[in-house]
């Protein structure tokens, strides 16, 4: 005689009270992290102010064709996507490049404000003096610092002290600093943004490029590397993409929530990778340029004429800022390419 067995009710009580201490965790981080939140958000508010709404549909259309072209590398859509990336970039970079260029923006260093500015005024780590005839066409913005104001001083924007204060101007929009321990963790972040705005990055960025470069030439990776960029340019470019994606999107979100030390720790990362993929591409174009001109040792001497052209473009930032994203996303995707290549080997 066969029984069926006995069907079990299934109790729901420990998925609802592990759903609920986890509302209840992600509630409580987010409250103990909304000042600082609110203060990052205004940040990347004032800086998203100065970016044409054109840069975001190039920004989407990047992501876009990247997911597109990773996920099915077809030869029709490689071309689709030459093109988008082409119109992408023609969009993002400049709007991009804007937000540096136009206006003025310090790391861990006062800034005194004379004058006329066309743009906005933005230090991190430091503090804002506006003199009597400061014109700035645009909003004034500190985090960890504080803004003295001159009665002549005018803003066309909002004067703001994000954890931080102002003085005597009624109009400003103070939020105040954190108390206790973390006043002091803020506070000690404020020598090391010092640091990085003092530090002199063209050049330190050119240093760890040609250093990443003569690491992988003297391993004997170099040309390789090059080939498979050759070989496969669109997915590579687009992998390379999605992988400075995954890096500066959690960063900021980091910097946002006020965790300063982990969002530096994941720019420094991408600055890192930035530098090594920049070293790949940069070997592959002067091998290829020095392949073409029959020049005794393509290898060396592809490699000096690709950092050669990397530091005689720091005196066109424009082409400097656009030669190091789109060269440090290729060769960063053909980073990735080559590893999933080495994995699949038997």
């Amino acid at each position: 005689m066969h029984t069926l067995p006995s069907l079990r009710r299934h109790n729901p009580a420990p998925l609802l009270l592990v759903v609920a201490l986890l509302l209840s965790l992600t509630l409580l981080a987010v409250t103990t992290a909304w000042p600082n939140l609110a203060a990052g958000m205004l940040v990347l508010r004032t800086l998203l102010a100065q970016v044409s709404p054109v840069a975001g549909v190039g920004l989407g259309l990047l992501l876009l064709t990247s997911l597109l072209v990773t996920w099915r590398p077809t030869p029709g859509l490689r071309q689709v996507g030459a093109g988008a990336f082409a119109l992408s970039a023609v969009l993002t970079l400049p709007a991009l490049y804007q937000v540096v260029g136009q206006g003025d923006i310090r790391f861990g260093q006062d800034i005194t404000v004379q004058g006329l500015v066309r743009g906005n005024v933005i230090v991190v780590g430091g503090d804002v003096h506006l003199q009597e005839d400061a014109r700035v066409q645009g909003e004034v913005v500190t985090l960890l610092g504080d803004v003295q104001r001159s009665p002549g001083a005018q803003v066309s924007g909002r004067v703001n002290a994000l954890l931080g204060h102002a003085p005597g101007d009624l109009e400003a929009l103070e939020t105040q600093p954190p108390a206790g321990i973390s006043l002091a963790t803020a506070a000690a972040f404020r020598p090391v943004l010092g640091w990085l705005g003092a530090a002199a990055w063209p050049q330190v960025f050119v240093t760890l490029t040609g250093g990443a470069l003569l690491l992988l030439f003297v391993a004997g990776a170099a040309p390789g590397l090059a080939r498979r960029q050759r070989h496969a340019p669109m997915r590579t470019l687009a992998l390379g993409v999605l992988v400075l994606a995954a890096l500066m999107g959690p960063a900021l979100a980091l910097a946002l929530a006020g965790l300063l030390g982990p969002a530096l720790l994941g720019a420094a990362l991408a600055v890192l990778v930035i530098a090594i993929g920049l070293s790949v591409s940069a070997y592959d174009v002067g091998r290829a340029l020095a392949t073409r001109m029959r020049l005794p040792v393509p290898d060396a001497v592809g490699a000096l004429l690709g950092l050669s052209a990397i530091a005689a473009s720091l005196s066109q930032p424009p082409l400097a800022f656009g030669l190091a994203l789109i060269g440090g996303a290729w060769g960063a995707g053909t980073l990735v390419l080559a590893r999933e290549h080495l994995q699949q080997r038997p």
